[in-house]
């Protein structure tokens, strides 16, 4: 190996190349996402995304539920039909800006079912214990809203 670029006499930085020329050779492998306005290096070659496209794409979502959760995205998708779009604890519908989550036992792993973020958190809160869920019942039902 010379201590030259194999491309130009600039001295190499990375294998063999110079900085300018391995970026070049970085980026024809790794082209940017095919999402139109997006210029983020695209990681997922098959489907010419980036990682947040794959994500909110079907196949990334389908990945993530089944490797938290163990379910895919038909099984959520069947959930939201049965609750109708809404959680099922305080019955609100899905909005834009809060998607409903999947309710799981931490224990068993189980899942239970679509919650709000309120609800879910508000069941974390109580460390999904009904007894706690019961005490703040009858807080509430003593004390008044």
């Amino acid at each position: 190996m010379t201590n030259d670029c194999e491309k130009c006499i600039t001295k190499p930085k990375v294998k063999g190349l110079c900085k300018a020329h391995y970026e070049k050779k970085r980026q024809a492998r790794n082209p940017p996402c095919s999402v139109p306005g997006c210029h983020r290096k695209q990681s997922y070659v098959k489907l010419a995304l980036c990682l947040a496209h794959f994500q909110a794409s079907p196949q990334g979502q389908n990945q993530k539920l089944r490797a938290k959760y163990g379910i895919g995205l038909s099984d959520f998708n069947q959930m939201m039909d049965e609750q109708n779009g809404n959680c099922a604890i305080c019955k609100k519908p899905e909005s834009r800006n809060q998607r409903l989550s999947v309710d799981h036992d931490h224990k068993t792993q189980k899942v239970r079912g679509l919650l709000c973020f309120a609800c879910n958190a508000a069941l974390g809160f109580f460390q999904d214990n009904p007894e706690i869920l019961e005490n703040a019942k009858q807080y509430l039902k003593e004390k008044g809203k």
